[in-house]
């Protein structure tokens, strides 16, 4: 019974760990009410699940200096509708319900329900994955001529623009102009966020460490073929402080040996 338990225990770590790694792009497409996408809908699942898992094994819960600061968030919220007459109060309640729901996201979960190791591997997966969907669009656009989109078709989305078809519009205006390739995200600068992390971890820890220079070299070409500037600026810094560190090693080594 116990290694059943224990099984599950581990299927459903997995599950969760992937939810908060694939968030980024689950986020992006909207279910419903506005500000609700697929990726806080699958969260919300999963906090059930983890609330669940939480009371049937009775941990005890031990105090921590940011519940002053949860609960202040929940204080100033409803103090500031009572002093402003100008306030809309459907926007407060929707900005206190995503801040309970990541406050929750961020001190429910336990060490045993967000697998490190497993995310590591899931991210990198994603990331290649992006990276080689993104040399395809360019492929596509400059072999053939053709646009080739990463979004979902029909999906609403969570976005400022929420409408796919008007989306669609505005990049067909834009790459009149400029090639701007997004991979499956909405701009070039969301793929760059998300691939930003995983250079760094890929060049300063063990994520990548089969191949490690070689995906690095493949996230960085990825991020300054997206043309977005802070892509190519956060990838020059993260081979800069490489180089740096290693530089620095090597004098320390010089010195050592001496």
């Amino acid at each position: 019974m116990e290694n059943v338990t224990n099984d599950r225990a581990t299927r459903w770590s997995k599950v969760f760990t992937f939810l908060i790694v694939a968030f980024p792009v689950l986020d992006i497409y909207a279910v419903g009410m506005k500000g609700i996408s697929i990726g806080s809908l699958l969260l919300s699942a999963a906090l059930v699940g983890i609330g669940i898992n939480f009371l049937t094994k009775r941990h005890s819960v031990k105090w921590n200096p940011y519940y002053a600061f949860f609960y202040y968030g929940i204080f100033i919220s409803f103090f500031t509708i009572l002093i402003h007459n100008d306030f809309s109060v459907s926007d407060v309640i929707v900005r206190l319900t995503y801040f309970l729901f990541y406050t929750l996201l961020i001190f429910m979960p336990s060490k045993y329900d967000f697998n490190i190791n497993y995310a590591g591997k899931i991210y990198m997966t994603i990331g290649l994955i992006a990276g080689l969907f993104l040399l395809l669009q360019y492929i596509c656009f400059f072999g053939m001529g053709y646009m080739l989109v990463g979004l979902i078709p029909g999906m609403p989305l969570n976005y400022s623009i929420t409408d796919y078809s008007d989306w669609i519009d505005k990049y067909n205006n834009m790459y009149l102009a400029v090639f701007r390739p997004t991979s499956f995200f909405p701009e070039p600068a969301s793929f760059s966020q998300f691939m930003t992390p995983l250079l760094v971890m890929t060049l300063f820890s063990k994520i990548g460490e089969n191949r490690r220079l070689l995906k690095a070299a493949f996230i960085s070409l990825v991020m300054v073929l997206s043309t977005s500037t802070n892509g190519i600026i956060f990838s020059a810094f993260a081979w800069g402080g490489i180089y740096f560190i290693g530089t620095f090693l090597e004098l320390n080594a010089d010195i050592f040996l001496f």
